[in-house]
């Protein structure tokens, strides 16, 4: 016999009864299960975050169905290819084989003990075993600095990103706090002269973290600098000079020269310690002149130098006049009367001689009025007169006069 009976899924007992010929009656129970369908299901990786820091990672595996039991494949690959069938569990920890980095994806599927397959279900995670790299720069990476203020920059790469950060000046991080992640931000440093680490704590996703660091050189002191022209003398006769300069300062220095009034150029130079540069003087009449020198080290600090000198390219004036511009004279003993001035640098010093070759005059002090033994012999005499300014300027002059030292003679007839 047989019977058509529409059942849905689930377990059932069919009852059969049967009459024999002598209206005997007999009863059978027959268990049926009917299972149509099969199973569903999911796949949650990691409670469902997005990425996770280890290989290990937590599955959680739902399974339905009619009836049990269960059984369950999972893959890295949506053919499921080498995967074997295993009892399903519903949480357990995996090791991912080759341990990936990067975007996972894990396939599942469920088999039931009639042997209905389910769709297939997948979930991905990415997994992030490698801590951020970044670089961490101050002031663009500048090597020194004249405020306590800077500005940290900073950029890194990592899989799942960077989230949070924190800065310091203490390697411990002593009461630094977490914050959402700036790549530029100000930052102040130490009060002291010289070096100053600044270390920066970055977190990635997963919490990963690393220490950028970077250093920079706090240098708040003007450099120090000396400018003379032509070693501080007080006076030149040419506009043509030497400056000689001497720089003192830990830090590489740079430097400008410039003449008074003059704009300063747009160049910088740079020397060792000291050095003689020759120097050409503003034009115009005598007079004082001026350079100035601004130097700058490598921190930017400032400072400038300045020297004086006067320009005197102008020779002394004098006049020479002996025995008050007498023609004559019976004495060998001149009076000589000396007119001189220097409108600059001043007189300085005189010397006399009876020729213009000065072999054997000495310089003395300027006198307005002196005596001077004339050669032998009648005739005319000259005396010669040097006068020196302070700058060094010399002048020559001179003066005649006619010796006559013998009387005329005659006869009275």
């Amino acid at each position: 016999w047989y019977t058509n009976v529409s059942l849905t899924d689930g377990d059932y007992d069919i009852e059969v009864r049967g009459n024999d010929a002598r209206d005997g009656m007999t009863t059978q129970t027959i268990p049926v299960k009917v299972d149509l369908y099969p199973p569903t299901g999911g796949i949650v990786i990691e409670d469902g975050r997005y990425a996770h820091n280890s290989t290990w990672v937590k599955i959680d595996v739902a399974a339905n169905d009619t009836h049990e039991p269960i059984e369950m494949q999972m893959s890295r690959t949506p053919d499921f290819s080498q995967a074997t069938w295993w009892p399903h569990y519903a949480s357990e920890t995996y090791g991912l084989l080759d341990e990936p980095e990067g975007n996972v994806t894990i396939f599942l599927r469920l088999r039931d003990a009639a042997g209905r397959i389910s769709e297939t279900y997948n979930d991905s995670i990415v997994i992030d075993t490698t801590p951020p790299e970044g670089v961490l720069l101050i002031n663009e990476g500048a090597k020194y600095t004249n405020s306590t203020t800077v500005t940290l920059r900073w950029n890194a790469t990592d899989l799942t990103g960077v989230v949070g950060m924190m800065a310091s000046n203490d390697p411990d991080f002593e009461g630094a706090m977490w914050q959402d992640p700036m790549n530029a931000f100000s930052w102040a440093i130490g009060e002291e002269d010289g070096v100053h680490q600044v270390y920066l704590k970055i977190r990635d996703f997963v919490g990963w973290e690393t220490v950028l660091t970077d250093d920079i050189i706090l240098d708040r002191t003007p450099p120090a600098a000396s400018l003379s022209i032509d070693q501080d003398a007080p006076f030149t006769t040419s506009m043509d000079v030497m400056l000689n300069i001497t720089l003192y300062d830990e830090n590489p220095i740079s430097f400008k020269l410039v003449n008074l009034d003059d704009p300063w150029p747009d160049s910088w130079r740079t020397t060792g310690s000291t050095v003689d540069i020759p120097w050409t003087l503003s034009a115009g009449a005598d007079g004082q002149r001026s350079v100035r020198m601004l130097v700058r080290d490598a921190a930017a600090n400032e400072f400038i130098a300045t020297d004086d000198i006067v320009l005197d390219t102008t020779p002394p004036e004098a006049v020479l006049i002996l025995n008050d511009g007498d023609a004559f004279t019976k004495k060998h003993l001149a009076s000589a009367t000396l007119t001189a001035s220097d409108a600059t640098s001043g007189l300085s010093r005189m010397r006399i001689s009876d020729s213009d070759d000065f072999s054997e005059a000495s310089w003395q002090t300027v006198k307005d009025r002196f005596s001077w033994p004339l050669s032998a012999g009648d005739g005319t005499k000259t005396v010669f007169v040097q006068v020196r300014d302070v700058a060094g300027l010399i002048t020559t002059i001179d003066a005649s006069i006619i010796l006559d030292s013998i009387r005329p003679e005659g006869t009275v007839s």
